[in-house]
């Protein structure tokens, strides 16, 4: 075997490799973006102005399936969330939107109903801390 075809087979295996790890790249990104990544579709906020609650979605619905979602509530002037509400709601294979839900604030919690295309209303109680 000559100099030559070693520093080919080499270079070879190394393109092979950038390849293989490139695809990874892109199965993990792919896998991140469709299964995992949160899209924030609305936020509310308590009358008082103490709460917020954001509504996310996670990932994209898959074929025709349900949206993940969760519900974070917030306390004003804390950047660390509090508690987290997850569900899913049966939207016709479509993502979330801020018509699928909405918030009753009561002086000790907050009453969450949300409503998917597929299915009747369901509500969530967070109590507020």
């Amino acid at each position: 075997m000559t100099r030559r075809s070693r520093l080919i087979g080499i270079l070879s295996a190394m393109v092979a490799l950038t390849f293989f790890l490139l695809a990874m790249l892109g199965l993990l990104w792919f896998d991140w973006n469709n299964h995992k990544k949160p899209s924030l579709i609305d936020t509310k906020t308590s009358p008082d102005g103490k709460y917020t609650l954001q509504l996310e979605q996670i990932g994209e619905p898959a074929f025709f399936s349900a949206a993940e979602a969760r519900v974070t509530l917030y306390v004003t002037g804390s950047a660390t969330p509090g508690e987290i509400l997850r569900f899913s709601v049966s939207n016709d294979g479509a993502g979330l939107f801020p018509e699928n839900w909405q918030v009753t604030w009561e002086t000790d919690q907050a009453i969450i109903t949300v409503k998917g295309l597929e299915e009747p209303e369901k509500s969530y109680r967070l109590i507020l801390s």
